[in-house]
């Protein structure tokens, strides 16, 4: 997982996200005006009792923060990445990290939110285009503490495969501790089925 620590990335609303990466996210949605305060505002119901589970949850979360940073709602931002942080596997993330974080003087805290923003910024483009209901664990394992989770996604000229690697707990839920995307070529196995599907 690569982890992009830059010292000046402190806002929660992402300004280096900025105009290009969150264009190509709406791409096709055209610009929207900002919403009136009446709005609902975007929930993200967790569920982390499977892999799969755990992997929607945090793709929704992500999505539901591109979507707040686009219209500028400073405070939905802010409760994306509370959203996000319960569905992290922080235990495990700071483990692989606290040594070179400490070395440069980093927190934990610090270190879990340029994840975050590697994560959002990552998905950002496909963000409208994820096909949560074909999320699969194609390895996993009822023994195994760790695995990784398969997602489809589509933006308006491309398609991809995005990688979740979720991790189970002491307390028996699943959170996920790197995102990034799968190898090329990809074939998506069903659970149903002895065939395999793959992504155009």
């Amino acid at each position: 997982m690569s982890l992009h620590l830059c010292r000046s990335c402190g806002s929660r609303l992402r300004p280096w996200l900025g105009a290009a990466v969150l264009g190509l996210a709406l791409l096709g949605c055209g610009r929207q005006p900002n919403p009136p305060a009446s709005q609902p505002v975007e929930t993200v119901e967790v569920v982390l009792t499977t892999p799969q589970d755990a992997a929607r949850s945090m793709l929704l979360a992500l999505r539901a923060e591109v979507r707040a940073v686009a219209r500028r709602d400073a405070p939905a931002v802010e409760r994306c990445r509370e959203t996000q942080r319960s569905i992290m596997a922080t235990a495990q993330i700071s483990k692989q990290y606290q040594l070179r974080a400490h070395s440069l003087g980093m927190t934990d805290d610090y270190v879990l939110g340029e994840i975050l923003d590697n994560w959002g910024s990552l998905i950002a483009y496909y963000s409208e285009g994820l096909e949560l209901d074909r999320a699969i664990a194609p390895l996993a394992d009822p023994a195994s503490r760790q695995t990784g989770v398969l997602v489809p996604a589509y933006a308006a000229d491309s398609r991809t495969v995005l990688e979740l690697e979720c991790a189970c707990g002491g307390d028996g839920l699943w959170r996920v501790c790197r995102i990034g995307f799968a190898p090329k070529p990809t074939t998506i196995q069903p659970t149903s089925s002895s065939g395999t599907v793959s992504p155009p």
